[in-house]
Order: C-alpha cells, then structure tokens, then sequence
C-alpha cells in the first residue's frame, strides 16, 4: 500500500552527481547509463500502477514519477504518437483503436520503455511501430499489439510491453505481452493464455470435469463449465486437461472418431483448424471392439469460464458407446 503521507517521504529522486560520476575513481558512467539502472530499479514500484486489476490514479501516478525522476506519461489521444528515445512508462487510455505509438530509431541506448495498455474500448488495441527496418525482439522489422480483449470476448487486465533499445536496429522484449503481426488473423484476435498454474500433485482430489458419451456427428455439446470447479479459479482464460477418447465398432471395418474442442458453438472447427482436439483411428475386426487414445491438450475458454465439444468426424463407431473424459491437470490466467 502507498502511506498516507504519499510516495515522495520515502522515495528519493536519483542524486545528481551521480548522473556524471561513476562508482570508481577515474571512471565516469554516462548519464543514460544511471538512468537506465535508475528505470530498472524503480520497475517493480512502477508495478504498483500497471500491475492488472489495480485501479488507476492520476495524482499517484504524478507523484510516483515525480518522487523517482521518472518520465511517466498517460495519452488517450495525440495518435500516432512518436516516443522520445528516453526511459519511460507509458499509459495507454486510448480512444482511437489502434492507437498508434511509433518507436524512436534504436542506438543500443540502454532505454527501456514500458507501455501499458488501459483502454476502456471493446478492443483496445494498441499499436507500437518500429522506426524504418528496427526489429522488435524475434518478430522483426513489424509492429505488435497490446490488446485488452482477444477473440473469446475475455477481458485482460491491464496488459504491457516492455522494450529495451539493446544495440543498434533491436528493440528487445524484455517482458509483458508480445504479440508480432501476423497475415492470417486480424490483429486482437489472439489467445494470451500466460503461464500454466499446474494444480498440486500433493492433493488426491478427483479431477474429473467430463466423463460421457461426446456429442452426435455435427453436433456441439452443451457448454461446459470449467472455472469454479476443481481448483481453477473464476476469470481463468483456458484450462489443461489429460484425457481419453473411447470408441466402440460398429462393425469389422476401419474406425475413425474426432472430436474437438471450442471457447464459442459458432465458429466450426474442423481437422485443419486451430482447434485443440481428441481423435482415434483403428482398424475392427469384429463389432464392439475398441481402442483408446490419452493426451493432454489445451481448452480456451469463453467469458463464462466454459466450452463447448465438437464431433467431427464419425466413421464405423456406436455414438451411444462411444466415451470420452477430461481431467483438469491446470489453468491458464492470461499472466
């Protein structure tokens, strides 16, 4: 928490000999040197204020940058904005979508930039262009996204980049959201799940959130509710899942059954979608026979915390037979 007294009593701006002093005798540091030490250092106070789900607060903002002699800067227009090639925070309350910030060419500088997305809009976007052919980390010389919403509909929490300008044509990722543009899905329309949260091994709670019969050929099942339940936690954006799919024969013929997996029942998936899924194929001798295949995938979900199942393709098998479980093994909180 901030005391009440405010930030300034118990931080102290960065002294000023030592903008162009060094620390040894007979070495002198330049000043972009200290200033970037100085950003490093206050980066987790600076947490306090970009972190998701805090609200934001314009007079702590004002008196954070000023108590740390930081450049802390909040823009909801003035798009495309062009970034001055010094340390700073950025706050993004945007109401042009995309809103455009364009990046200072890159010398190896050592400033690190941090842009924190807070737009109230449906999409939010926000867009950071590279200067001339500067590369931004591995994606190269194209633009990436900030985005508060994806293609579910889940809301994100306040998402971030943080550029460093390391050596000459490189701005590096250094931490946050990193999303490059890509040619096949319009920009904001991607999954951010974060790091997997693997639930404790230590705990012998059942896991098991499906275990049925999946649905008929071209068929959706109802919505499954994933969040709440089983140690995943409500606004998780996906789950894992180990997992079996069990078909029965129909006859001695060839066998063939896929079913996949979806955060919407609008979207049809198929074998050459996105879509993460169970399928078996096995040759039967005999009706009733069966085989089984186990796997761990990855289930987005929608905005309620749920998803949806999607039979694709049945060939040879007794759908009354026919089975298919999920276990919960973790989830995803868009971190």
């Amino acid at each position: 928490m901030i005391p009440k007294w405010g930030t300034a009593a118990i931080l102290v701006a960065p002294p000023a000999p030592l903008l162009s002093t060094g620390f040894v005798a007979g070495n002198t540091l330049p000043a972009q040197f200290w200033n970037y030490m100085w950003f490093h250092m206050t980066a987790e106070l600076l947490n306090i204020l970009a972190a998701g789900g805090v609200a934001q607060n314009a007079a702590v903002d004002n008196q954070l940058a000023t108590a740390i002699g930081l450049l802390v800067t909040s823009l909801s227009s003035g798009s495309p904005y062009t970034v001055p090639l010094n340390s700073g925070v950025y706050f993004i309350l945007a109401t042009t979508n995309p809103y455009v910030m364009n990046l200072p060419a890159s010398s190896g500088s050592g400033v690190k930039i941090r842009i924190v997305d807070l737009s109230a809009l449906a999409t939010g976007l926000v867009q950071i262009v590279p200067h001339g052919t500067d590369n931004i980390g591995a994606a190269g010389n194209v633009s990436v996204y900030l985005q508060n919403v994806d293609q579910s509909g889940f809301v994100y929490k306040y998402q971030w980049i943080e550029l460093t300008d390391t050596v000459s044509g490189t701005w590096d990722v250094t931490g946050g959201q990193f999303c490059p543009a890509q040619a096949v899905d319009a920009n904001g329309q991607q999954y951010h799940l974060g790091k997997l949260h693997h639930l404790p091994l230590g705990n012998t709670t059942s896991r098991l959130l499906f275990s049925n019969h999946p649905p008929n050929s071209g068929n959706y099942s109802s919505p499954i509710t994933a969040t709440g339940v089983f140690g995943v936690p409500v606004g998780a954006k996906a789950i894992r899942c180990k997992g079996y799919i069990n078909p029965h024969s129909l006859a001695a013929a060839g066998c063939q059954l896929a079913v996949a997996f979806s955060d919407n029942n609008s979207n049809t998936p198929s074998g050459t979608t996105g879509n993460p899924e169970f399928q078996v194929l096995f040759t039967a001798t005999a009706a009733s026979q069966t085989s089984i295949t186990y796997s761990e995938i990855d289930i987005p979900l929608n905005a309620s915390g749920q998803f949806y199942m999607y039979t694709y393709i049945v060939v040879n098998t007794t759908p009354a037979s026919d089975f298919i479980a999920l276990n919960v093994v973790g989830y995803y909180m868009g971190d």
